[in-house]
């Protein structure tokens, strides 16, 4: 690479231009001989500057003087690119499954956004180390730091793009020998296909997810996942029986590394909130009502769980459809009280689910006839950011 290429590429960088440049050897070095032209005749390769414009290129480029001064053997951007490579192959298996595992964890509490940047980083190391050597707990690390690319993309609102991510979580399972990766990356694949409205495909996956699910809570994540298909067709009678299933099924379930806290475990709240959320989907009383004891037991686990292991948007989650379900009920007061602490999230914890099921709450309250009902509508629309069009 040209000193000239090295020269414009470092300049850019720095957000300056070639005048400002100039203007700044010429404050930094007391001449006033470097113009703007000079600087264009340096990049094009048509001069070559001084070792005492160098120097000062160096200082206020602000890069070793070898940087410019050796440039068909180094460059800046190669430099960078090979000590991050090495950086990756030195933090080796164990480093990266404690990376994916706690990209995971901070999950719960992370915004979407703040999310997805760190797990790519993440990934993007891993994916370096693997091109050096790859082996079966590196590409399990990769499928969980996928699944957090996953989560972190569905929550802002990209269905389409997240099931991306999912997929290369079940191919890395399959490289990595791991069924409980699998099950998870096939309950992930389902989960979206929901959020996309394609209920066929969301029990599909479901269905090839059980024969991975051998240990830990596999199962019965796939269960509850199941019951919120049925209960969005319309049978009750059915998504009472998953669910009931479930609850049976932890009762016999052996313990499993992948149960660990975060996203990739299913705890016993996630399981109440899931039953919740399924049954708000259905019209009978004993489906609200059930709803709504799934809910308050959901949140109140949630708030009694260590702060590391609380999923602050399930919780979220969870009092929303236990509005839900106090307004099928007809309870408006009892509804209002259950969302109203949601509406004061920042905004960029407001994930797309939560603005969706806050959609379907102020559709729900138009159906009340009455100021209180109107003041709560006005009340989310103040507090919520535009419902998205996913």
């Amino acid at each position: 690479m040209s000193i000239g290429h090295v020269l414009r590429e470092l300049r850019e960088a720095a957000g300056l231009s070639q005048s400002e440049l100039a203007a700044q050897l010429c404050a930094a070095s007391g001449r006033s001989t470097i113009t703007r032209a000079e600087v264009s005749r340096w990049e094009n390769g048509k001069r070559t500057p001084s070792r005492f414009w160098i120097n000062h290129l160096a200082m206020i480029l602000d890069v070793p003087e070898s940087f410019l001064g050796q440039p068909e053997r180094l460059s800046p951007s190669f430099i960078l690119q090979a000590v991050s490579e090495s950086q990756s192959v030195l933090d080796g298996d164990d480093a990266f499954d404690a990376l994916s595992r706690g990209l995971a964890v901070n999950y719960l509490d992370a915004s979407p956004l703040d999310a997805l940047r760190d797990a790519r980083d993440v990934r993007n190391r891993i994916f370096a180390s693997l091109a050096v050597k790859p082996t079966p707990n590196l590409y399990l690390s990769a499928g969980l730091a996928s699944g957090v690319l996953a989560y972190a993309t569905l929550d802002l609102g990209y269905g389409k793009e997240a099931s991306i991510h999912a997929k290369s979580v079940f191919h890395f399972g399959e490289l990595a020998g791991h069924n409980g990766l699998r099950a998870w990356a096939r309950g992930t694949q389902s989960l979206i296909a929901r959020f996309l409205g394609d209920f066929k495909s969301a029990r599909d996956f479901l269905d090839s997810g059980f024969p991975y699910a051998t240990e830990g809570t596999s199962s019965v994540r796939l269960l509850c996942g199941t019951a919120q298909c049925l209960a969005h067709q319309g049978d009750s009678r059915s998504a009472h029986e998953a669910l009931n299933k479930a609850l049976d099924l932890r009762d016999t379930m052996r313990p499993s590394a992948d149960d660990e806290p975060g996203i990739f475990g299913f705890p016993i709240a996630k399981q109440h909130y899931y039953a919740g959320s399924s049954l708000i989907w259905l019209d009978g009383e004993h489906d609200s009502v059930r709803a709504d004891k799934e809910s308050t037991e959901a949140i109140a686990l949630f708030e009694a769980s260590p702060e590391k292991e609380r999923s602050h948007s399930d919780e979220a989650l969870a009092r929303i459809y236990r509005a839900t379900a106090r307004l099928q009920q007809s309870e408006l007061d009892g509804a209002i009280e259950s969302y109203r602490e949601v509406l004061n999230l920042p905004q960029e914890r407001q994930i797309s689910w939560i603005v969706r099921r806050l959609d379907r709450i102020y559709a729900m309250l138009g159906r009340f006839d009455s100021p209180l009902a109107s003041e709560a509508r006005d009340e989310i629309m103040a507090s919520v950011r535009t419902p998205s069009a996913q």
